[in-house]
């Protein structure tokens, strides 16, 4: 470091020599005051440790001094100022603390957002101080997630839109004394629902640098506008008015919904004309991306029996969007009403999932020692009703298969234990049968036994559950969804796989437009056949009333004819009888004349 003299020797006349002195800026400041170079004989310098002795002998110096100096004010006062980087600016309060933000139907202010930003240099000057220097401005910009320019976002000054500028004069006292500095973003009406990043930085004047010299930005954060309440999409699957007992029923939605577990929506059916109500908790529920599904589960404590041909109403609410947009409260929770399909239970075959406890399991377990085991507990006599898929094993102790009981038959599966004339179970009652002896068995109050050494486990305990009624082929015709809705229901799926992927306004729009196009082309189709109908119609009753107006005239003319010819025939007849008159006068007076002559 060039802190005292330096002496540089053999130094010649007259010759021109170069030496570079580098200034180093502080750890803090950029400006400082001018440094004074001297230049002088080695002989005057009083620090020479060679010349000190003669340098007292000079009465005038030669030394030249030189003024180092960069800028200077306009009173011609010098200094030193290195080049300054922008300023720097940072995120403060929510935004600090959430590392983004979001703005739906429930935010306080659906028209603006709060920007706060703290000035990291509050103890030397504010912001807008700082534009006396380099600095022009610190603005608030956005873009939407996925495009490449930025915009500037605007807020409101004396009534009137205008840049969002922490440096500017509005500002400047609202500023506070630690730094922290608020404005409020103008979203509306420029600022379109969607995704979108925001970034807040400093930008000063060029000077021909490294471009982090002229600017700084705040690191970008990510947030969402999303103002849209979800809504019910569609009619609920399936469109048929009629459902099996535990068939799933799905509401679809034009939001993506928050679908984490523990669920946040309630759930409520009632089947009416029964005591039977069942809550969310009691019900199999799937909830995922614009769909909620459930279905009634007939394994829990449901006489299936009784429930045919009953109708069931379902009520939705607490739903709520990804971004915590709930339904619309004007509108209310969503209700609906369907029917239980009667089907006949005699022909219907029950399928449910079989877990096997504390029972050694090795893989290829014998499936008929199960089938057997289900049959005895079941006191049939014969396996011939229970089909049963592979066993798997879980663990060494745990075990798990698909079950199947079909329908009962004329020739085969006869029930031990049951009076005469009862008949055999359905597949349902085995079903619940079994079902209520796992559950004694669990409780602890029934040990099982099995005939036959090879069957012999009186620990062994089981348990049901997933059962399913699979109704014969000829009622599943009568309970399937009639050709003219199939395509709708296809492309209520469709719009319910989508999930949260994509632009979800842009999918519930082609939807819609698709769904459109076919409701106005089946009204247009149905208000042709209804013209054609009509035209028919009207043709035929053209055709009557000109049939009854013919016959109306032609009942008149012979009408008319019938009495113009009755008429001549009075005519006829008084000319006959005047014509009889004449002639019998004639007779008269011809006689009367001869007798005359003759006297």
């Amino acid at each position: 470091p060039f802190t005292g003299s330096r002496e540089f020797t053999n130094v010649k006349k007259d010759t021109t020599y170069k030496k570079t002195v580098v200034i180093k800026r502080g750890p803090t400041a950029f400006k400082y005051g001018p440094i004074d170079l001297i230049f002088e004989s080695a002989c005057e310098d009083g620090d020479s440790l060679q010349n000190d002795a003669t340098a007292s002998t000079f009465n005038t110096t030669k030394s030249v001094t030189r003024i180092l100096f960069n800028t200077q004010d306009n009173k011609e006062n010098k200094y030193i100022e290195y080049i300054e980087p922008c300023p720097k600016v940072e995120w403060a309060g929510e935004l600090f603390r959430d590392r983004g933000f979001l703005v739906n139907a429930n935010s306080v202010s659906q028209e603006e957002l709060v920007i706060t930003v703290t000035n990291p240099r509050y103890q030397e000057k504010k912001f807008h101080n700082m534009t006396s220097n380099r600095l022009k401005d610190i603005k608030l910009l956005y873009r939407k997630l996925g495009d490449v320019l930025w915009k500037t976002a605007f807020t409101e000054v004396d009534g009137e839109l205008d840049e969002l500028d922490f440096a500017a004069l509005y500002q400047y006292e609202k500023e506070d004394s630690y730094g922290y500095s608020s404005l409020k973003w103008s979203l509306s009406p420029t600022v379109a629902e969607g995704t979108y990043e925001i970034k807040v930085g400093t930008r000063c004047e060029e000077l021909g640098g490294p471009t982090d010299i002229d600017r700084f930005d705040a690191p970008t954060l990510t947030g969402v506008i999303d103002l849209t309440r979800p809504e019910q999409y569609g009619k609920e699957l399936p469109l048929r008015e009629s459902v099996l007992i535990g068939e799933e029923i799905s509401i679809l939605f034009t939001e993506p919904l928050q679908c984490e577990k523990p669920f946040t929506f309630d759930l409520k059916v009632i089947i009416e004309g029964t005591d039977y109500e069942f809550d969310r908790e009691e019900l199999q529920v799937v909830c995922e991306g614009r769909r909620i599904g459930f279905q009634i589960d007939p394994s829990v404590g449901i006489d299936v029996e009784t429930i045919l041909g009953k109708t069931f109403s379902v009520e939705l609410g607490r739903v709520y969007d990804v971004n915590g947009n709930g339904l619309d409260p004007l509108i209310g929770n969503i209700k609906f009403e369907k029917k239980i399909g009667e089907f006949n239970l005699d022909e219907a075959s029950s399928r449910f999932l079989l877990t096997m406890n504390d029972d050694p399991c090795v893989d290829n377990t014998a499936e008929n020692d199960v089938k057997s085991k289900v049959a005895s507990i079941l006191g049939l006599d014969s396996t011939d009703r229970i089909a049963l898929n592979a066993v798997t094993c879980h663990g060494t102790t745990t075990a798990t298969a698909e079950v199947v009981i079909s329908p009962p038959t004329s020739s085969g599966g006869r029930i031990l234990r049951r009076k005469s004339g009862q008949g055999e179970l359905h597949s349902i009652g085995l079903f619940y049968q079994l079902r209520d002896t796992a559950l004694e068995v669990e409780a602890g109050g029934r040990k099982l036994s099995f005939k036959g050494e090879d069957m012999y486990a009186p620990d062994w305990s089981f348990a049901v559950s997933r059962m399913k009624i699979l109704p014969s082929a000829s009622d599943m015709e009568m309970l399937k969804t009639h050709s003219n809705l199939i395509g709708e229901e296809e492309n209520l799926l469709h719009l319910a796989s989508l999930g949260g992927t994509g632009d979800k306004q842009n999918d519930v729009i082609l939807q819609e437009l698709s769904m459109g196009f076919k409701h106005e082309d089946e009204k247009m189709e149905s208000l042709l056949a209804a013209e054609r109908q009509h035209g028919d119609e009207k043709m035929e009753a053209m055709m009557s009333a000109m049939q009854k107006h013919e016959d109306k005239k032609m009942e008149a003319l012979q009408k008319h004819d019938a009495e113009e010819k009755a008429m001549m025939l009075d005519e006829m007849h008084s000319l006959q009888t005047q014509l009889a008159v004449v002639m019998l006068t004639c007779v008269i007076v011809s006689v009367a004349a001869f007798l005359k002559l003759k006297n």
